[in-house]
């Protein structure tokens, strides 16, 4: 029976750490910043200051949980670089959950009926996921110009995750105003998506993107732009 489980989530602002024992079903630690370009610099450091102040070595850590995106092309690979590179100098299985299902794992505890996760793709484009009350996924992953997705809901729906907020004035009031009194069910929280472990999770570990990554246009020494690309 695994114990410590460690979470990783640096999908969109910030960093988000847990420490969490499975046989207790306690949270032992956690960690937040919203500070977004201090990702990269606080990861390591915060993550020794968690396991030192609870006498935990990493040798300790007997699963990690990561989220692995859509999200911000360099945060969803900053946190699962450290998982993979964990995995490997310590032997240690990497579980990986998308960041709508991590914002839904905690919204299940919060929410008894069917609900959206709605989270930034930019370009004003939105990931889309619809749940069931005990968070298991009713449709696929998408995005969607946020307009569009609007115009699909109904004051029946109930929409969470950071980007409900931009739907007020574009979609029913009832359908979300759960998110402004919950600031919790905005974006994926270590030691909120944590407790919901289970070894059943995916051990994929690739980060998943869902729109493909568009390079945007450049240009030649004369000023003549060259082809874009996708990848």
């Amino acid at each position: 029976m695994l114990s410590l489980v460690l979470a990783l989530d640096t999908s969109f602002q910030g960093l988000s750490l847990a420490l969490y024992d499975t046989e207790q079903q306690k949270l032992i630690a956690e960690y937040q910043s919203d500070v977004l370009r201090d990702q990269a610099r606080l990861l390591h450091p915060e993550l020794q200051n968690m396991l030192q102040k609870h006498s935990l070595k990493v040798d300790d850590i007997q699963a990690i949980m990561v989220t692995k995106g859509p999200g911000s092309f360099t945060g969803v690979r900053l946190s699962l670089a450290v998982a993979k590179a964990l995995s490997l100098a310590k032997n240690i299985p990497v579980y990986s959950l998308s960041t709508l299902e991590a914002v839904a794992f905690y919204a299940k505890f919060k929410i008894d009926q069917d609900f959206w996760v709605l989270l930034e793709a930019g370009r004003d484009k939105v990931f889309t996921q619809k749940f069931s009350s005990d968070a298991q996924a009713l449709t696929e992953i998408e995005t969607d110009y946020l307009t569009d997705f609007s115009q699909k809901i109904s004051a029946d729906d109930l929409i969470i995750g950071q980007s409900a907020l931009k739907l007020y004035g574009q979609a029913p009031e009832s359908a979300v105003s759960l998110v402004l009194e919950e600031e919790s069910l905005r974006l994926p929280v270590a030691a909120h998506f944590v407790p919901s472990f289970t070894e059943t999770l995916s051990q994929d570990v690739e980060p998943l993107y869902i729109q493909p990554l568009t390079y945007r246009k450049t240009y030649d020494k004369t000023g003549k732009p060259l082809e874009s690309f996708k990848g």
